[in-house]
């Protein structure tokens, strides 16, 4: 309300920098690019030494944490802290604040604030706690594991209730289209609709 901002129609890799940005924040984005490297690089060279990224990912450490269904298609790449580290610095970014939080979100996240420094020295990072990719892999495998188990237990309790009466399912998002792909819900309830708060989903169809 008390600002207009300007919206460009474009995508981050064919949007043109035509002046140094003090800041730019990157929330969420960087995990749906083809290569993130390339576009921090672009956002690299938009800047002079000193000024600053703000960075945040969805953190890809503690599964456990991570509940059924958070793996997402339109998510091209997961990052541990030292892989995201790395990627920040081989961009000519230097770190100067990491944060993680673990609880009340969807998944982990991790926030890094850095700041344009092209020092050659920053390419020695060497993380002690370095996660393998391989590490990583088999983190990956028993999540997916644990997700097809849970599934399975909620499709077997789906079983309890009432078929014959007319059903609607509350939520049209990620986890509705999961509920549907893990479980045969489609077939063992008479669906009639969706209910969902959002006005851009309304009298449309679920596919």
């Amino acid at each position: 309300k008390k600002k207009v901002f300007k919206v460009h129609n474009s995508t981050i890799e064919n949007f043109r920098f035509k002046k140094k940005y003090e800041l730019i924040v990157i929330s969420h984005v960087l995990e749906h690019l083809m290569n993130p490297l390339k576009v921090l690089k672009k956002c690299n060279k938009s800047q002079i030494n000193g000024q600053h990224v703000l960075l945040e990912v969805p953190l890809f450490e503690a599964l456990n944490r991570y509940k059924n269904g958070a793996l997402m298609m339109e998510h091209l790449s997961y990052f541990n802290e030292y892989n995201f580290l790395k990627l920040i610095l081989e961009s000519g970014y230097e770190p100067i604040y990491i944060s993680k939080i673990y609880e009340r979100t969807l998944m982990p996240f991790i926030t890094v604030l850095a700041k344009k420094n092209n020092n050659k020295f920053l390419s020695n990072f060497n993380e002690p706690n370095k996660i393998s990719f391989r590490d990583q892999f088999k983190e990956a495998k028993k999540y997916i594991k644990k997700n097809k188990s849970i599934w399975k237990k909620i499709d077997q309790k789906l079983s309890k209730f009432d078929k014959t009466r007319k059903t609607y399912i509350y939520g049209s998002g990620l986890h509705a289209s999961l509920l549907f792909k893990y479980t045969n819900i489609e077939q063992k309830f008479n669906i009639v609709g969706f209910l969902d708060s959002s006005k851009s989903k309304n009298n449309t169809k679920f596919k």
